[in-house]
């Protein structure tokens, strides 16, 4: 007959067998689990190491901002193009068109993207991108304007050094 300390020990042993198994198929799920994404990230970098990153992939990006700006252009700058366009109205055109982009741009295309520039500055090159787009813009518009200011400071009889954006105007001895 078995003893009640008999049948302790045989539930305890059964009981940490049953742990002991439970851990070890833990364990070997979390080693299949860690060796298969080892063999899913080297397939990955095999596929990024074999695309051929041509002129098309360097300027999806460019294209993109092009597009965008064309269609801003279009809806909310065309009717103002005989205003000077201010700091102000120029980092408001800078925002909407971050807002443009990011909005439009496809998951494909980022990932595209991600093989040319580091996925975590793509937001960034993004916003230096646009930056020279529309300060390119706003230079040309404003041209006319900075001439003008040019031929009449030219043609006054005392001559003013024309002011930097910030700084206050000072007249020249």
């Amino acid at each position: 007959m078995a003893t009640p300390e008999r049948m302790g020990i045989c539930q305890m042993t059964l009981i940490l067998t049953i742990l002991a198994f439970l851990v070890l198929g833990t364990t070997c799920i979390i080693l299949f689990y860690i060796l298969y994404n080892r063999r899913l990230h080297l397939k990955e970098l095999e596929v990024i190491s074999t695309v051929d990153i041509d002129d098309k992939v360097m300027a999806i990006l460019d294209i993109v901002i092009n597009d965008c700006f064309k269609d801003y252009q279009i809806l909310r700058l065309i009717p103002m193009q005989k205003m000077y366009i201010t700091e102000e109205h120029e980092d408001r055109i800078r925002k909407d068109m971050v807002d443009m982009v990011t909005t439009r741009i496809s998951p494909y295309t980022l990932e595209k993207l991600s093989l040319v520039y580091n996925p975590a500055h793509i937001a960034e090159v993004i916003s230096d991108k646009i930056y020279i787009v529309v300060m390119n813009y706003v230079l040309n518009v404003n041209l006319p304007y900075n001439d003008e200011e040019l031929s009449a400071n030219e043609s006054s009889s005392a001559p003013t050094q024309i002011p930097i954006q910030g700084q206050p105007q000072v007249q020249a001895i």
